[in-house]
């Protein structure tokens, strides 16, 4: 029974001191049927009741006596087995993973090895389409005659090709025979030179040594000699300055030359190009008034004036029924291009029974256009505008009149029928006597095609049809593509003007570099005429010198004759190596070029050869026999290469299928590894709070204090574990029973649920 403190006891009575005195007694009263749930998690739940309790801390001395039983008390063994089972478990699920990561690396390779045999596969079934391809070709071509006379003259033209190819090299290499033997001859005569230069030199020190004996001898003055030879050096100096001075100026005077030259074909280019351009503009400005234009328009741009005229004659113009440049018209651009492609079918036609081709003369396809308005607007029906003398085909309705003019025609003809009124488009087709021909097609929305064709056995051709197709082609390409093709030519005349603007500013800096050469030259000459004057002077002063002593002069002028003969032939030799070594490096420069010309002649002989091999061996596969032994591999090698394919997708596709099984596996190991780690850190954690309870069990036994004396610990501690799930709570109990109690009850043997017990005192107060 309940008492107004709210504490019970077996008695049903209450100590007056406050105090409960939990003794045996108590705990076999408090104690149910049941067990105990997580015994050191509910050990570590003890929080509200932080009393000593000096009965129970001897009764807790009692019964711990070891390590050992405070741990049991604590629930470390069964811990301790639930966190090596789960150590197991995670090792299991590690090498389940290490073998799944290595079965995925291995299924990995196999599939990327098995794709390059795919793509190697596809690629040799592409190869054997190809050659299959080229194969059928051949062998459809092996019995066309045309297609052999073709082969034939391919090898005939290569061999050609050969030959003349060999010639050339042979030229080449003669040309380097001759310009090695040059070359050579030219080494010998710098050697020569070279060896005449240095005895020349050799003559010319000797001499100048005699003259210094001489002047010795003669006891001239040091001085007068130093300034002699001084004013000498001064001279040759000045001479050489004025020398180079000279020659630059004649270089910048032969670069100004140049530039004039470059300059004036820029200036003439870009005149030129905008002139084009300004052209190029005034199209693109009229282009779509020159579309509307039609026939009139193309014809005047090509200066066909009597066609031109057609469309002003009384008998055409104003009439309503001539619907000059509109779309469904004779005359429109559109409808002159169909004209032409009959105007080719019939001279095909001509030229597949021996007859000439015939030319294209616009006036007459002027007339063609009239006559074709004429009946396709309203104006009449039937034959007008005849050339003469001349014939003329009309149809209606025919995407090519050519069937009816001709094929249809052709099978009367054949048949026995000549009949002019039966065959007579027939028979103006093929009459030898026409000279020209134009055609005209009216044809759009709303209108039966209308097709008229004249004939003249006058005329002659403006043109060749193919040049009249290739013509309007490009007429009609320049009017749609006029603001473009304005664009380009005014991009080059922006770059022309750019260049010719560049090559006037390089002219301006040649003269300026000019000028300044002629001003460098001149000042050359000057100190050349005060090198002449001082060298006079000494010149002058030494000989005043040498006639003073008359009587040994004579060896003095010997001497310096002497010298003088051996520096002219200095010079001469000097001269002579100049030029022989010119010579020497021409000759090696043409040997280069020549035995360039030579390689590139080599390697044209070894791309005829190829070409040559290659149109043979085109000629040998239209042979039938070959052809069709060729034909009969490229299947065979076609069906192999498509078999092997197919292997290779299924294959692929195996590969695949044990890739991503493997994935999957590795993913499920993954997964079962990661739920292993979070169990194994589950249960060290479990382990490990069980291990801290039992050692404060084994510290309250031996040291006699009471189990909660931290009230913020213990409560923090109950709130955690409430919060995971193991607390005592779990049971329905609640978690505030002093540890001391719950671990002689668990002693006892007995599973258990407790009830509060609290402090008298502490209840009265609440």
């Amino acid at each position: 029974m309940m008492n107004k403190s709210g504490a019970m006891n077996k008695s049903g009575a209450t100590n007056r001191t406050g105090r409960s005195t939990i003794g045996t007694t108590l705990i076999a009263g408090a104690i149910v049927a049941g067990s105990i749930m997580m015994p050191q998690t509910a050990l570590a739940a003890e929080g509200e009741t932080n009393h000593a309790d000096t009965g129970s801390q001897a009764t807790l001395s009692r019964s711990i006596t070891t390590a050992g039983d405070a741990q049991k008390l604590a629930g470390v063994p069964a811990a301790q087995q639930k966190a090596d089972a789960a150590a197991a478990t995670l090792q299991q699920a590690r090498q389940a993973l290490d073998k799944a990561k290595a079965e995925r690396q291995k299924t990995a390779q196999a599939l990327r090895d098995e794709q390059q045999r795919h793509d190697a596969a596809k690629r040799r079934l592409d190869a054997a389409q190809e050659a299959q391809r080229k194969a059928q070709e051949n062998y459809d071509k092996s019995s066309d005659p045309q297609a052999k006379e073709q082969a034939q003259k391919a090898v005939d033209d290569a061999a050609a090709a050969v030959k003349a190819a060999k010639d050339k090299l042979s030229r080449a290499q003669a040309a380097v025979d001759e310009a090695r033997q040059q070359a050579e001859n030219a080494a010998t005569r710098l050697a020569a030179a070279q060896a005449a230069q240095a005895q020349a030199q050799a003559d010319r020190d000797k001499a100048q040594k005699a003259v210094d004996d001489a002047q010795k001898a003669l006891g001239i003055p040091e001085g007068l000699t130093k300034e002699l030879d001084a004013a000498k050096q001064a001279q040759a100096q000045a001479k050489q300055r004025q020398q180079q001075a000279g020659a630059k100026e004649q270089a910048a005077n032969k670069e100004v030359a140049s530039k004039q030259t470059a300059s004036d074909k820029a200036a003439a280019a870009a005149t030129a190009a905008k002139q084009d351009a300004d052209a190029k503009k005034q199209d693109a400005d009229t282009a779509a008034e020159r579309q509307k234009q039609g026939a009139p328009g193309f014809f005047k741009s090509l200066g066909l004036d009597s066609a031109v005229a057609v469309y002003s004659d009384s008998k055409v113009a104003g009439k309503s029924w001539m619907k000059l440049g509109e779309a469904s018209s004779a005359t429109s651009l559109d409808n002159m291009v169909k004209a032409g492609a009959v105007m080719k079918e019939t001279n095909d036609i001509r030229k597949s029974i021996g007859l000439k081709e015939l030319g294209y003369n616009a006036e007459i396809a002027a007339w063609a256009q009239v006559i074709a308005d004429y009946n396709a607007f309203d104006g009449g029906f039937g034959h007008d505008f005849v050339p003469s003398p001349g014939s003329q085909n009309l149809a209606w309705g025919y995407d090519d009149p050519l069937d009816g003019w001709y094929y249809e025609e052709k099978k009367i003809w054949d048949s026995g029928n000549h009949d002019y009124m039966e065959t007579g488009h027939y028979q103006n087709i093929i009459n030898p006597n026409s000279t020209a021909i134009g055609n005209a097609v009216a044809s759009g929305t709303g209108i039966i095609r209308v097709d008229s064709q004249n004939f003249s056995f006058r005329l002659n051709a403006d043109m060749t049809v193919d040049e009249y197709n290739t013509k309007l082609a490009a007429y009609i390409s320049s009017l749609k593509n006029a603001g473009s093709i304005y664009q380009t030519a005014k991009k080059k005349a922006d770059e022309a003007a750019a260049t010719a603007k560049t090559a006037a500013d390089e002219l301006a800096k040649a003269k300026t570099a000019a000028a300044a050469a002629t001003k460098e030259r001149e000042s050359a000459d000057n100190a050349l005429a005060a090198a002449d004057k001082r060298l006079a002077a000494a010149q002058k002063a030494y000989d005043d010198a040498v006639a003073a002593n008359a009587d040994k002069s004579e060896a003095l002028k010997q001497a310096q004759q002497a010298l003088a003969d051996a520096q002219a032939a200095l010079a001469k030799t000097t001269q002579a190596l100049d030029a022989a070594q010119q010579s020497a490096d021409a000759a090696a420069k043409t040997l280069s070029d020549k035995q360039k010309t030579a390689e590139q002649s080599e390697a044209a002989v070894k791309q005829a050869q190829q070409r040559y091999d290659q149109a043979v061996a085109a000629q040998q596969a239209l042979d039938p026999e070959t052809a069709k032994a060729a034909l009969d591999k490229a299947n065979a090698e076609l069906k192999d290469a498509e078999d092997a394919y197919r292997q290779a997708e299924t294959a692929l596709a195996d590969r695949k299928s044990a890739d991503d099984a493997a994935k999957a596996a590795l993913d499920k190991a993954q997964r079962d590894y990661d739920a292993a780690s979070k169990a194994k850190a589950d249960a060290d954690r479990v382990l490990a709070d069980a291990k801290a309870a039992a050692a404060r069990l084994e510290a309250a036994a031996k040291g006699g204090t009471t189990l909660g004396t931290d009230k913020s610990a213990t409560k923090s501690d109950t709130k955690k574990q409430a919060a995971n799930g193991r607390g005592l709570a779990r049971t329905g109990a609640d978690a505030t029973l002093p540890l001391s109690v719950m671990a002689i009850a668990a002693l006892a043997g007995a599973g258990c649920v407790f009830v509060r017990v609290h402090d008298r005192r502490e209840r009265s107060r609440a």
